[in-house]
Order: C-alpha cells, then structure tokens, then sequence
C-alpha cells in the first residue's frame, strides 16, 4: 500500500492470540524483518477481536483457532463472517493442522503451524494473503461486469462443454422458452436444432470443437420448448472454461427476417408471375385480332357452305362440321389464353354458386370415367356471387377434367360450397385471401397428387405433366384467370400420393331482388334495312357483306373510317344502321360512330372487335346507342346482334 507520494503506509494486522508468549514472538518477528511496514494490534480474545473487527480496518488477521472464548474451526467462522473481505491467516499447532486446512477449504487464505515460522515467512504469508483477496475480489468485479454484460446482452449467449450448458443468460432462456437461465444448466444445447439442420450443426459444432478452422457463423431452426419453432444466427467459438474446453454460442432469433425474406421472395414470385401473365398477355392480345378475323371468315363461310348445300350431301355436310369443329377449337384456345391474362370478355352477373354447381352436374359426368363418382355437398348458405356463368362452367370443366385424370384408378372427386369469413389473422401467408366475405368452391381428388415444385407452376400457361397430345397446358391457367377475374382467390393443397384440393374463393355478392327476366322470345332475323359495313379486313369484310346480304340487308361497305365518313355524308338519308370493326387504321369505331352521328343523331353501332382491349372486356360501358360483338362469330350471332339494335324501341330511324 503506498501514499499519493508514493511513501508505503504500514499494513495492519490484528493478531488474536491469548498466549502472550506466542503474541510477543510473533510481534518480535514482524519487527525484525519490517520494523515499519507492519501496524500490528493484538487481542486476546475472540470478542476482543470482533469489536476490533467491527469498528476498524484491517489488511489481514492473524488468528489463533484456539482461544479462550472460542476454538476450533468455528473461531475462523465467526471472525470470518465479521469481515468477509479481510484475509485472515490461521495459526495453529501441529496437532490442529487438520482444522487449519479445513479453515482453508471454508476461507482462510494460508494456515502456519507454531514452531515452524520465522519472520519472512510470516511477512510473506501476510502479504500473499492480501494479494489473494485483492485478486479474488478484482476477479469477482471482472467476473459480475461480465456477467452483467451476458445477462444484459439481447443475444442469447451459452457456454457448453461436451454438449451440456454449463452457462446461459436470460435471453437465452426466452429463446428456447425456459423459466429462467437456471432451467437451461445442464441441457443439451443442440437437442433442439430440428433433424433437417441437426447434419448441418453438428458439423459446425465438431469442427469448432477440433479447433479446425471453419466459418463461425450459420443459421439453423430450433423448436423450444413452447413448440415454436424459429430462425436463430448462431456464432460459436473454442474457450477455455474451468480448466476444459468449452463452445461459446451466441444466438439470435432472426424469426421475423426470415419471415420478412420468405415474404419478399414470394413478392418477387408473384411479381415475375405477373410479368409473365402481362407477356403473355401481350402476345394473345396481339394475336387475337388477325386470329379471330381469320376464325371468323373459316366459321362464316362453313356456315354459308353447310346451309347452301349441306342438307343434301351428307358428305359434304360432315367436312363443313369438321371444318366448323376445328374453327371452334381454336376460338377456345383463343379464349383460354384470355382467360388467363384476364382478358376474356365476360358477361357476369349476381348469380348463386349452388346453382352453378348443380346444373352444371350432367356435364361434368359425362366428362367423368365410369369408375370416377361425383359427390357434392353444397352450403345451404353457400352466397351469391358476381360472375360469368359460362366462365364459371369452364372453372368446373377445367377442374374436372383435372381431377379425372389424376385419377387413373378411380376414385371419388368432391364437389363442395360453403361460405366463409376471412378476418385478418388468415392472411398473413403470401397470395391468402384479403378479409371478407367469400363464396367458396371446393374441388377435391384422391388421385396422384402433386409435388412442391409441380404446384409452384400449375398456374403457368402451357405447363403440363400429362402426356404430349393429352393437354394444352391451359386448363389450370384459364381456371387462375377467371378465378382473378371475378376478384377472387385459388390456393391448392396437395402432396404426392394424397391427392389434390383447389379452394377457391369468390367475393360474396348481395342476391337479386327478384329472378331476372325469362329469356325473350327469338327474334325474327332478317331485314330490308341499309347498313354500312366498315371493316379494313377484306376477307372479313367480304363475308360478313355476304352474311348480312343472306339475311335482306343491303349493305354499303367502306375499307376504313375515312371512305366511312365519305359515304356516311353522301348516304346519310339511308343508313339505319353502323356496323364497323372497333381497330381501324387511325381511328376506332366509336370514334367513328360518333363523328357519323353528329349528321345522324339518330344512327346505331354494332362494333366489333377480335382484340382483348378494353372495349371487349368491359362492354357495359358501352353507351346506350351501341352494342357489342366478339370475333369470332356466327352468323346469327351477328344478324341477332343486328336486328336487335334496329328494333330497340328507341333506337328510331337515322334519316331525316
């Protein structure tokens, strides 16, 4: 101990011994080798001793165990507990050296035998005594700074050797869902890692523990002891501790950013599936128009042929029929791949979904093998919905024939309605249903079923695993577009070998009031009216001139908008009636049906389009004075579409 000068102040010492013989030679000791450098105060009692030690300060005590007042091992104890931080050296007889030690193992820093001690030995047994303490009480502070910044620390931090926990901290036990770092002692550390990340642990873990140089970082999935399982990052590196090799493991929970990752992967997914639908779409929009004018003159001119001369040449009739077949296979491949980018045109309507279901049955038999049974169960509060019937007979079809062939053994598929509330809590998972009220249609096999990697692509266009020539690839994706059509949701459960469940899920719709009107009566076709007929396809145009002709009509036709303008001005007093394509060149048929009725306020418009713009897909925005036809068409389709636009009540006559 030294001064701010740097001068030694005396150490002092408490001698307790009652013997004064023993008392004057220890004092004549200490003189000898440190007349200054010991402060020595002598008690004779154990009383004595513990008044001094209440009331003074002391380096170190030398304490005799037997006294007057007291003996044994307990004269250590009380002074002891007086002052624990004070080193105390026991003095004894050989015959209780055994007492010594056992005051030793209790707290004693050093124990010397009477008879046996010069004066070094007593100065140096003093000052080793007080180096001792100061350095178990510095070691103490290090090892509570240390403990306070592992129990303070929001990483959960273990200490293992040979696999059982020997240390841990409370953010460790929050982790693995245990009381209190006390119930982690003596658990294996590892035995929580699920079996799919144990290899990988354990690897990291012997390498460590080898000493062999490997990244000391590695994230894994632990389940604690709540069942929850979550993400950790986990650092581990070689210490020593308590005379062994120990691991050190720092963990944190990095659940949420998993979570975060998972969810931005499967925004990414979905924004290249949309990428993709958008391509696609692109490219059937594209194709739709010269595809449908094409569909459109082949089903015209069948339809012509079969009338003109079928009903008698039974072999003729069948070619035309096939040549009928083939033009409205492809208009459904058309329609399929609108359908899938969203761009079909539809007609929907508040209609029941148990009625759809239901009266779609004999179909979806007839589609079934004989050894595959239909089984439905439909909701009686199974709600309304707003949609396309027709698109929603295709959503049954597809999902049939699905299911058929899922099924080569037979099987059962379950047809299912119910209504369902989707709150909050149920969308958490990417693609889930948004809340609210929903319609749901259930369609369950019990065929092959499907892996992950066969489910991540079910929904893409021309993605198929049956047989070359036994799918297009667009029955799963025109089902995935209709459903988004109409706002609603699919999601698929299945595994390999225990087949297949579609859910879908369609926005509730308020019933009608009352049933829509029965359908009216069929209208009588044909006409004597004028109409002008603007096409810029030649062959389009020259059969629907043809078709029109068929039915009565006489028909002016002009190749684009401005040959129409020119004979709108000049025929004004004649035509009833507009039919035009909607894409001409440098203008659009309502564009054109408007500047036409400027002269004629009273004109109609039949307009026609083979894109998926948005003219097709919403046609009920259509004003009053016009209406719609989609390429390709029939015959009638079109003289319908006609006659009813000239017979609308007020429609009127465009001649004045």
């Amino acid at each position: 101990m030294t001064t701010q000068r740097g001068r030694r102040e005396p150490l002092k010492v408490l001698l307790v011994e009652d013997n004064a013989a023993d008392a004057r030679l220890v004092t004549e000791l200490l003189k000898d080798v440190a007349p200054a450098f010991v402060e020595l105060t002598h008690a004779g009692r154990l009383r004595q001793a513990l008044d001094y030690l209440s009331h003074e300060g002391f380096n170190a005590v030398l304490l005799d165990l037997s006294l007057p007042d007291s003996s044994g091992l307990a004269t250590f104890l009380e002074a002891h507990a007086r002052r624990p931080g004070t080193p105390i050296v026991v003095l004894t007889g050989l015959q209780d050296a055994d007492i010594a030690e056992r005051a030793v193992r209790e707290g004693a820093q050093d124990y010397l035998v009477k008879g046996q001690v010069d004066g070094p030995l007593l100065l140096q047994s003093i000052r080793f005594a007080i180096e001792r303490v100061r350095f178990e009480e510095s070691l103490r502070a290090s090892e509570a700074r240390y403990r306070g910044l592992v129990d303070g620390s929001i990483q959960a931090i273990v200490i293992e050797v040979d696999g059982q926990i020997r240390l841990a901290n409370p953010a460790c036990a929050e982790l693995f869902a245990l009381p209190s770092p006390e119930a982690c002692i003596g658990k294996d550390l590892w035995s929580h890692v699920i079996d799919e990340d144990r290899e990988l642990v354990e690897g990291f873990v012997q390498s460590v523990r080898a000493g062999i140089s490997v990244p000391a970082r590695f994230e894994c999935r632990v389940t604690g002891d709540d069942g929850i399982q979550r993400w950790l990052e986990c650092s581990v590196a070689n210490i020593p501790w308590d005379r062994a090799r120990a691991i050190m493991a720092t963990m944190v929970d990095i659940s949420a950013r998993k979570q975060a990752e998972a969810a931005l992967r499967a925004s990414e997914e979905q924004l290249r599936h949309a990428q993709k639908m958008q391509a696609v779409g692109r490219l059937a929009g594209g194709v739709a128009h010269d595809f449908n004018n094409v569909l459109t003159v082949i089903t015209s001119y069948a339809d012509l042929l079969l009338k003109d001369f079928g009903a008698g040449n039974d072999v003729l009739r069948e070619d035309l029929m096939e040549i009928q077949h083939a033009a409205t296979t492809a208009a459904t491949l058309t329609r399929q791949l609108l359908a899938f980018t969203r761009q079909q045109v539809v007609q929907p309507r508040v209609v029941s979904l148990n009625d759809l279901v239901s009266g779609s049955v004999k179909m979806l038999q007839r589609l079934l093998e004989h050894d595959v049974a239909l089984q439905l169960s439909l909701a009686a509060d199974a709600p309304h919905i707003r949609a396309d019937p027709g698109q929603m007979e295709q959503v049954l079809i597809n999902l049939t024939v699905n299911a058929r062939d899922a099924m080569p053994d037979g099987g059962v598929l379950h047809i299912v309605t119910a209504a369902r509330v989707v709150d909050g809590d149920a969308v958490s998972r990417p693609g889930a249903p948004l809340p609210g009220h929903y319609a749901v249609l259930v369609v369950r096999d019990a065929g092959l079923g499907m892996s992950r990697e066969t489910q991540a692509r079910i929904f893409e266009p021309f993605f198929t695993t049956k047989e070359a020539g036994k799918g297009t690839g667009l029955g799963l994706a025109t089902v995935y577009g209709i459903v988004k059509q109409c706002g609603g949701f699919i999601e698929v459960d299945s595994a390999e070998g225990r087949g297949t469940t579609f859910t879908i899920y369609l926005p509730h719709a308020d019933a009608p009031a009352e049933l829509e009107a029965s359908e009216a009566p069929p209208l009588a076709l044909r006409g004597r009216e004028t109409l002008l007929l603007v096409e810029d396809t030649a062959a389009v145009r020259g059969v629907m001139r043809r078709v029109l002709e068929r039915f009565g009509y006489v028909v002016i036709e002009a190749p684009d908008g401005r040959t129409a303008l020119s004979l709108g001005a000049r025929h004004q007093r004649d035509i009833d009636l507009l039919v035009t394509d909607h894409v001409l060149p440098g203008i659009n048929g309502l564009a054109l049906a408007s500047q036409l009725r400027e002269s004629m306020p009273g004109l109609r418009a039949v307009v026609i389009s083979g894109y998926a713009d948005d003219l097709a897909l919403h046609p009920e925005a259509l004003e009053p004075w016009a209406a719609f036809i989609q390429k390709p068409f029939s015959p009638e389709t079109l003289a319908q579409r006609v006659r009813t636009l000239l017979d609308s009540p007020a429609a009127g006559s465009s001649r004045s």
